[in-house]
C-alpha cells in the first residue's frame, strides 16, 4: 500500500509537468525555449509557480490531495463488501482496466456507452462504474472523459461505494484516464461457480449450444445457450454474423464478461454474458445445414435414455397437431402420448394438420417438451385424420399411476398433453384480465377440475357460457398437477387434472340446470317478504298520514265556522250600535245645534260677548257631529253596495271629499279580483282612515289614492300619498298618546294577511304602502 501511495505521488507531479509542457507546445503564444533561457532563475521560479497553480485548478488536482489520502483499494475487497456496509457509501479509489464499456456489442442510442455504465478489472477481478447513476446523483460532473473509455484503458477512479441492484458497484466523482494496456487473457468458466453466479463481474469463456433466438428488442438477439449442466443468455445486436441460421443449434464458445439476468427482488436468476467484440465469438461447432436432418425420435421416446446423456442439439419428431394456442405453442400427440411445443416464430397451422418439428428438449415442466422449435407441414395422408379425445377421470390417471410405480403389465403412458373428456357438473365461471380468459370450476365424479379457456375468442365464449349447475362435457388438452419434487425420488402421482380447451366449440352443455334451485326460489321469497313488508309500511304510514290530514282539516273547518259566526254576530252588533247612535245620539247632538242657533237668533240684542259665546258652542257641537259621523261610518260594516271594489273606493272618496277641502284622485287598475265583503269592507276602512289622517295632519291639497293588483293576481296593492308637511316616522305619536288611527290601520292589515308600511319625511309628505292577499274563502264571507 506505501508503495502505491510514493509510485502515485510520484506520477502526480510527472503527469502535471507534461500537461504543461504541452500546454506550452500547443499555444502559439507560450514562450518558446529559447526566450526562456534567457529568463533569470528567480522570474523562471515564479512562473513556474503560476503554471503549476493554473494547471491544478484546470486539471481538478487541486482536490487529488484529498484523493491521494485515499489508498487505493483492491476490487476483490470490494466485491466483498456486506450489502449494509456498501449501502453507506465510504470513499474508494480504484485503478484498474477497462474491461467493458456499456451493453458491448448490443448497445443501443447515440451518446457514449461510458455514459451509462463500465466495468473495471483488476487481477481478473471486475466491479461495475455506474456513470449514469453517478450523473444522475451529481457526484460526477466531467463527462468528457468518458467518450474516450474503451477496454483497456487504464483508469483511476475516485468515488463511492453503493450496494447496487446485485453487487457493490462504484459511483464515480473523478475518472483520470491513465494510458492503455493489454487485457490479461480471459478465464476458462468453471460451471460449478459460472451458474450460481460467482463469476459476476468476470472475464470468462464458456462453451454452449445455443437453443433459442429471440428478438429482445428491435437491434438485439437475446440467446439462450446451453451447457448440459445449465443455459446462460448472452445479447447480441442484429447484424448478418449473427443471424439465427448461423448461430441457432451451433456449438459456440463465448468470451466476455459474466453478469446476471435478476428478478423484480434483484435475486439472481440465471448468468449472462456482455460481448464487446465481434471476435469474441467463436463457432466452435456450426448448426447442420438441414435443421430437419437431426435424429428423428417417437414422442414417448422424446427424453428417454441416452448413452451420452441428453442431447444439447436438435432432435426430430412427427405428430398430429391437437391444439395451437396464442403466439408460438402448441401440442402435437402420435401413438397416444403428447408433448408441448414452443416455436421460435409464430406458425400457421391449424388442428388436424401433420407437422414435422425440430426442436431443443425443454424439461422446464414436469414433463418433457421442445422449445425453438422448427415445424414444417407434411403432405396429406391416409393417417391424417382428426385425432379422437379419450375420455379420462382421476380414478384412470391413479390406476394407470399404480400400475407404472409396480411394473405392472405394459408400461402405461402418461396423459400429459393428451387431447382428453372429462364430464361434470360446472361449478362457477371466472373472468381474469390476463389470458387465459375465462375458467370453469368442473366438479367432476371423483374431483375437481379446472377448464381454462383460450383469449383468442373471448366475445364468444361470452355469449355460450353455460350457467353454474350445468352439467357439461369438455373436450381439451390434459394438463396434469404435481406435489413438489421433494415429496418422492421419481414417479410424482398427479393430484389434479386440468384441462386446455382450444375454442368454445369444446363446450358441450349435456343438461342444462333448472332455473327453480334452492338459491332462487330463496331469493324470490325474501323478495316477496321485502315486498309484503314495506306495502303493510306504507300502509301503515299513509294511514296514519290520512288521519293526521282529516283532524287537521276538521280542525280548519271548526275554526273555519267560529270565525264566520263570530264575524257575522259582530257585523249584526255594530249594524245595531250604528243604528242607535244615529237615531239617538246623534240626533240629540243636532237638535241641540238647532236650539243653539235659535238662541243665537232670539238674543242678538244681548250684545257681542254672547254672540261669541254661541258661535263657540255653534262650532264644538258641529265639531261633535263630525266626529259623531265619523264613528258611525267606521262601525258600519261598509258592504259593497257601489258593486266592484273601484267603485266603492270612488263613491267613498266623494263622501270624505264632500266634507274636507283637499282634492283626492283616485286611480284604479283594470283587472281588480272580487274580494269577499269583509276583506273589502276592511280595505275601505284602511282607506279611509289613511286619507283621513292626511285631511287632518297633512295640511295638503291634494292626495292621491291607486289602487291595482301585481303580476301574479295574487295580491291588492294601494298606495296613498299626499304633498303635506310629513313627520318622523320613528317619534311619531302612538296609541299610548291619544292617537290610534296607525294603530286601528296595522290591526285591519295584518288581520288580513297584509302588510302595512308607512313613509314620510318633513316637507315631502307622506306615502302609505298596502298589500292584500287575494283568498278563497266560503260563500258564507263572500
Amino acid at each position: 500500500m506505501a508503495a502505491h501511495r510514493r509510485s502515485a505521488k510520484g506520477r502526480a507531479p510527472l503527469a502535471k509537468k507534461r500537461m504543461f509542457e504541452r500546454s506550452a507546445v500547443s499555444h502559439p503564444d507560450s514562450r518558446s525555449p529559447e526566450i526562456c533561457r534567457e529568463i533569470s532563475r528567480r522570474d523562471w521560479r515564479s512562473l513556474a509557480g503560476f503554471g503549476w497553480i493554473l494547471l491544478s485548478l484546470l486539471s481538478g488536482d487541486m482536490g487529488s490531495a484529498r484523493a491521494e489520502s485515499i489508498a487505493p483499494s483492491r476490487i476483490e475487497q470490494l466485491m466483498r463488501t456486506p450489502p449494509h456496509l456498501a449501502a453507506e457509501r465510504p470513499e474508494v479509489r480504484v485503478i484498474g482496466l477497462v474491461s467493458a464499456v456499456g451493453d458491448g456489442l448490443a448497445a443501443e442510442g447515440n451518446r457514449p456507452p461510458g455514459e451509462s455504465f463500465f466495468c473495471v478489472e483488476q487481477d481478473s477481478v471486475g466491479i461495475w462504474v455506474r456513470t449514469a447513476a453517478a450523473i444522475r446523483d451529481g457526484l460526477l460532473t466531467n463527462t468528457a472523459v468518458l467518450a474516450d473509455l474503451k477496454c483497456g484503458t487504464k483508469v483511476e477512479i475516485e468515488g463511492v461505494l453503493d450496494e447496487g441492484l446485485f453487487a457493490p458497484v462504484l459511483l464515480p466523482v473523478r475518472v483520470s484516464v491513465l494510458g492503455t494496456e493489454p487485457l490479461p487473457e480471459p478465464r476458462r468458466a468453471v460451471l460449478r461457480r459460472f451458474f450460481r453466479g460467482a463469476d459476476d463481474v468476470r472475464r470468462v469463456s464458456v462453451i454452449g449450444v445455443v437453443q433459442s433466438m429471440i428478438e429482445e428488442s428491435p437491434t438485439r438477439w437475446l440467446l439462450r445457450a446451453e451447457t448440459g449442466s445449465g443455459h446462460f443468455l448472452v445479447r447480441l445486436p442484429k447484424r448478418d454474423e449473427f443471424s439465427p441460421s448461423r448461430l441457432l443449434d451451433a456449438e459456440v464458445d463465448f468470451t466476455g464478461l459474466a453478469a446476471v439476468s435478476r428478478n423484480w427482488r434483484f435475486e439472481f436468476v440465471c448468468p449472462r454474458l456482455i460481448i464487446d467484440r465481434a471476435e469474441d465469438i467463436d463457432i466452435r461447432t456450426p448448426p447442420p445445414a438441414d435443421p430437419f436432418g437431426a435424429p428423428k425420435l417417437r414422442l414417448r421416446y422424446l427424453d428417454g435414455y441416452h448413452p451420452d446423456g441428453r442431447p444439447l442439439h436438435r432432435l426430430r419428431v412427427e405428430g398430429t397437431v391437437t391444439f395451437q394456442g396464442p403466439g408460438r405453442e402448441l401440442y402435437l400427440q402420435e401413438d397416444g402420448c403428447a408433448i408441448r411445443v414452443e416455436t421460435n416464430d409464430e406458425v400457421d397451422v391449424v388442428v388436424g394438420e401433420r407437422v414435422e418439428v425440430a426442436g431443443f428438449i425443454d424439461t422446464t415442466r414436469h414433463v418433457a417438451g421442445l422449445r425453438g422449435a422448427m415445424v414444417r407441414k407434411l403432405e396429406a395422408s391416409a393417417s391424417s385424420v382428426l385425432t379422437k379425445p379419450v375420455p379420462i377421470t382421476m380414478s384412470q390417471i391413479d390406476a394407470d399411476y399404480l400400475r407404472a410405480a409396480e411394473g405392472r403389465g405394459p408400461r402405461p403412458i402418461s396423459c400429459d398433453g393428451r387431447l382428453v373428456q372429462i364430464r361434470g357438473m360446472l361449478l362457477s365461471v371466472h373472468r381474469s384480465l390476463s389470458p387465459p380468459a375465462y375458467h370453469l370450476e368442473l366438479e367432476c365424479e371423483d374431483s375437481v377440475s379446472t377448464a381454462w379457456v383460450p383469449a383468442n375468442a373471448p366475445e364468444r365464449v361470452g355469449t355460450r357460457m353455460p350457467t353454474p349447475g350445468s352439467e357439461l362435457l369438455l373436450t381439451g388438452i390434459a394438463s396434469l398437477q404435481y406435489p413438489p419434487t421433494v415429496t418422492s425420488a421419481n414417479l410424482l402421482k398427479p393430484t389434479r387434472l386440468d384441462l386446455l380447451l382450444r375454442s368454445p366449440e369444446d363446450i358441450t352443455v349435456l343438461s342444462q340446470r333448472s332455473w327453480w334451485t334452492v338459491e332462487r326460489v330463496a331469493s324470490l321469497l325474501m323478495v316477496a317478504l321485502a315486498l309484503a313488508v314495506a306495502a303493510v309500511i306504507w300502509a301503515f304510514t299513509l294511514r296514519r298520514t290520512v288521519f293526521r290530514q282529516t283532524r287537521l282539516l276538521a280542525e280548519q273547518m271548526r275554526d273555519r265556522r267560529d270565525a264566520v259566526i263570530e264575524f257575522q254576530a259582530a257585523l249584526g252588533e255594530r249594524t245595531r250600535l250604528a243604528a242607535n247612535l244615529h237615531d239617538t245620539l246623534l240626533q240629540t247632538v243636532t237638535g241641540i245645534g238647532f236650539q243653539l242657533e235659535a238662541c243665537g237668533q232670539s238674543n242678538r240684542s244681548r250684545g257681542e260677548q254672547l254672540d261669541r259665546h254661541l258661535a263657540t258652542a255653534r262650532r264644538m257641537i258641529e265639531h261633535c257631529q263630525d266626529d259623531l259621523r265619523s264613528v258611525v261610518w267606521t262601525l258600519h260594516s261598509l258592504p259593497l253596495k257601489a258593486g266592484s271594489l273601484g267603485d266603492s273606493i270612488r263613491q267613498l272618496v266623494r263622501q270624505i271629499g264632500d266634507q274636507c277641502d283637499s282634492e283626492i284622485v283616485v286611480t284604479c287598475g283594470e283587472g281588480l279580483p272580487k274580494l269577499a265583503d269583509f276583506v273589502a269592507g276592511n280595505v275601505l276602512l284602511v282607506i279611509q282612515e289613511a286619507i283621513l289622517n292626511a285631511v287632518k295632519h297633512a295640511s295638503t291639497r291634494r292626495i292621491h289614492v291607486d289602487v291595482f293588483t301585481n303580476a301574479q293576481r295574487d295580491r291588492v296593492e294601494m298606495t296613498i300619498r299626499d304633498g303635506g308637511c310629513g313627520f318622523d316616522p320613528v317619534s311619531r305619536l302612538s296609541a299610548k298618546d291619544g292617537h290610534f288611527g296607525m294603530a286601528v290601520m296595522q290591526q285591519r292589515v295584518e288581520r288580513l294577511g297584509g302588510l302595512l308600511q308607512v313613509e314620510s319625511e318633513h316637507e315631502k309628505g307622506t306615502t302609505v304602502h298596502v298589500q292584500i292577499p287575494v283568498l278563497e274563502f266560503d260563500p258564507q264571507l263572500a
